[in-house]
């Protein structure tokens, strides 16, 4: 079972049981729309040290660390790239790594970069 799922697991579990006793105790069942969504999110850019780079930066833009080792898919048409990178450090929210030569062919910074799966 995947951390992500336990968390959902124990989530749910709560969820239940605070509406057991809720109902038990012949309180006012409400329904709480404030519940936490985990969501592991990133974007990506081609950047570095010069106007043509072979590096991209992938942004965390979720709310979780994405914890190292965790594997991006990407691709940058313009470099004819499609590649998986595997993060060397976590990463938390609003935090970036950079990744540096992981292109085929140098492209102009700000090229297209797009994150196909986070694994």
């Amino acid at each position: 079972m995947t951390t992500f799922a336990k968390i959902a697991a124990v989530a749910v579990a709560g969820l239940l049981m605070g509406t057991s006793l809720a109902s038990a105790a012949g309180g006012n069942n409400t329904v709480n729309t404030d519940i936490l969504v985990i969501k592991k999110s990133a974007v990506c850019t081609v950047a570095g040290n010069s106007e043509f780079p072979d590096d991209i930066v992938i942004f965390n833009t979720g709310n979780i660390t994405l914890k190292k080792g965790t594997k991006i898919k990407f691709n940058v048409p313009a470099a004819k790239t499609k590649a998986t990178y595997v993060l060397t450090m976590d990463v938390k929210p609003g935090n970036s790594e950079y990744a540096a030569g992981v292109l085929k062919n140098s492209v102009q910074a700000g090229a297209d970069c797009k994150v196909l799966a986070i694994i």
